[in-house]
């Protein structure tokens, strides 16, 4: 027999993180008072969301809050967007200090507040090139060949592992057309999730596009702050440790998205961005009673 219910209401605020207008960005609903909701509740309410990650913010001892990170199809253990998002709002409500930190499943993560610019930290991370083996055929996946690429792909991981491919040329991006498919059996063979970020330099600005694919199904991201920093962490591992770009993201889709990177001598990743409030709500969630026991 179920035990029975009662709704709970939860506030939540939407923001665009790494937005350069009001419309623009990564939107993101940021649930600040997440206390009492189970997992199977947050996966619930991200799947009702419908947004690329929903975050909650959780008590914690240690840091200004425990941020869990999900997605409409499982949980992350890191991702930029979401921080930077939960910072602002947790800001917004507790007028935090200049430099604080949030916990997150991949571990403790300093921020950085610039005005209403949000900065999070990471560290270098590990950065290892593909099998030069398999190059051939991730290049197929993604109808790209050999000339047009720059560097060899690799896996960086800063708390996300991701792909990252950096092509020859900006028109290179526009004209990618991958395979869902192909990537996906791609990335199965090497044991991975199917996700790869392409970039391309040019005098300190750097023009991006990630996607990601399950079996047919193909999803290209508007803006994406762990792949920013996996981005620092390669610029690292091949001696740029002086690195300030500005990213731009989400243009091939009409949702501009601006994120700012640098690197330091320290082995120290900075990405940062604006983020703009545009709503707030309060969603009702079934949550079930707990029986007292009478004496």
């Amino acid at each position: 027999m179920s035990l029975p219910t009662e709704l709970h209401d939860y506030a939540y605020v939407l923001v665009n993180v790494f937005a350069p207008s009001h419309f623009a960005g990564n939107p993101l609903a940021v649930f600040p008072h997440a206390d009492g909701l189970s997992d199977a509740d947050m996966q619930a309410i991200a799947i009702q969301m419908n947004l690329a990650e929903t975050v909650f913010a959780f008590k914690s001892e240690e840091a200004v809050a425990k941020l869990r990170i999900f997605t409409p199809d499982y949980e992350l253990p890191f991702a930029g967007h979401p921080v930077i998002g939960a910072a602002r709002v947790l800001d917004q409500l507790k007028r935090l200090p200049a430099e604080f930190s949030v916990q997150t499943e991949a571990g403790m993560t300093q921020l950085q507040r610039d005005k209403m610019r949000y900065t999070f930290t990471r560290e270098q991370g590990v950065c290892s090139d593909v099998d030069s083996a398999e190059v051939a055929e991730l290049l197929a996946a993604l109808g790209l060949d050999e000339l047009s690429i720059s560097s060899a792909p690799a896996w960086v991981n800063t708390g996300s592992e991701q792909l990252l491919l950096e092509v020859s040329q900006t028109e290179v991006l526009g004209s990618i057309k991958p395979d869902a498919a192909k990537l996906s059996a791609w990335f199965a063979k090497q044991g991975k999730r199917a996700a790869v970020y392409l970039w391309h330099e040019k005098n300190r600005y750097v023009r991006v596009r990630f996607f990601s694919a399950v079996g047919n199904a193909l999803t290209e991201d508007i803006g994406t702050g762990s792949a920013c920093a996996n981005l620092g962490g390669w610029c690292l591992a091949h001696g740029l440790s002086d690195v300030e770009w500005l990213i731009q993201q989400g243009d091939y889709l009409r949702r501009p998205n601006r994120l700012h990177l640098r690197t330091s001598a320290a082995g120290l990743i900075y990405v940062g961005g604006e983020t703009i409030v545009v709503g707030h709500g309060s969603l009702s969630v079934p949550q079930a009673i707990k029986e007292t026991e009478s004496c």
